[in-house]
């Protein structure tokens, strides 16, 4: 088992498949921490230009700056009123600031997986289990070993493999947060921001990570799934992106409200990324179960597909 599991994963390598999910989770990763520098320096810019309408008035700066700040929405949402813009400016500023300080950095990451998780994982999922269709290595690999074995390991290697690449993306995204960190404080006075740092008890982070983890695995089960039963990566890619970016399934427990309704529970969102739920009052038990049976399921439609289909079996 240790031996299969070290050449799946030296066949991973081979095959280039880690090192291009690895950039584009580096891709992801620095395009929502820039747009979280960009939002910073917005916030920057709107102070500046609130501090310059006071014309020098210091002391009816600092009176708003002391008082309080008032949003005021308009009933369609689409328009709104800021009552003491200043402080509104400056609070806002200290919240995007102290979420990209690099001790929340975790908290960062943990939130932007809610979009990076369904984008890389079910790809993943795809590929690696269309690789040995791809470059015709079944046959070989069901001849030393019996198909339940080999579809066995080929699930646990896929798994093992999906937590490297998570890992890399968390130590990639710990550097390139503290190099957006070292940006923000070239450009931004720091004694201008109050620095709040995220604090939850283990209990919490521990919830937290179990998501993060449900999640991979449901996005990784249903990419595998697609290649499974269609043999063909490409054609999984579509219908994966289909379903997360175009096709809209009405539902109230279809799987990405389920998703959104598990982030916005337990994380708080005080950055760019942020949660919408379309629906109110779910049902955590229902969830939670829906997602479990959901990566089982598919485990276990996986394993019957290909229990039946012939390793020798050509590829359309």
């Amino acid at each position: 088992m240790k031996n299969y599991l070290k050449s799946e994963i030296k066949y991973g390598f081979y095959s280039k498949l880690y090192y291009k999910m690895f950039a584009l989770i580096c891709i992801l990763v620095c395009g929502i921490q820039f747009i979280n520098y960009s939002a910073v320096m917005e916030m920057k810019g709107n102070y500046d230009r609130k501090v310059e309408f006071y014309n020098g008035d210091i002391e009816a700066m600092q009176e708003d700056l002391n008082g309080e700040f008032k949003v005021t929405v308009s009933a369609d949402g689409k328009s709104g009123m800021i009552e003491n813009p200043i402080l509104y400016y400056k609070t806002m500023l200290s919240q995007y600031v102290s979420y990209i300080h690099p001790d929340n950095v975790i908290t960062q990451l943990e939130e932007m997986s809610l979009i990076i998780i369904p984008i890389v994982f079910s790809l993943f999922g795809a590929i690696y289990v269309s690789l040995d269709d791809k470059y015709r290595m079944k046959k070989l690999k069901t001849i030393r070993n019996s198909k339940f074995s080999y579809i066995k390991m080929k699930q646990i290697s896929m798994l093992v493999s999906a937590l490297m690449i998570a890992v890399s993306g968390v130590v990639f995204g710990i550097i390139s947060n503290r190099i957006f960190f070292m940006l923000v404080k070239n450009k931004i006075d720091m004694s201008l921001v109050d620095i709040s740092l995220s604090k939850t008890d283990l209990k919490t982070e521990f919830a937290r990570l179990s998501i993060i983890l449900l999640s991979i695995f449901v996005f990784l089960e249903l990419g595998a799934l697609l290649a499974a039963v269609f043999r063909n990566s490409t054609m999984s890619v579509c219908i994966i992106f289909a379903y997360l970016y175009i096709l809209h399934i009405p539902g109230k427990y279809e799987l990405l409200n389920c998703i959104n309704y598990l982030y916005d529970k337990f994380f708080d969102f005080k950055g760019i990324v942020n949660v919408e739920l379309a629906y109110d009052n779910f049902n955590f038990a229902i969830v939670l179960c829906e997602l479990i049976l959901l990566v089982l399921i598919s485990i276990v439609i996986k394993f019957y597909i290909e229990t039946k289909r012939s390793s020798f079996e050509a590829i359309n």
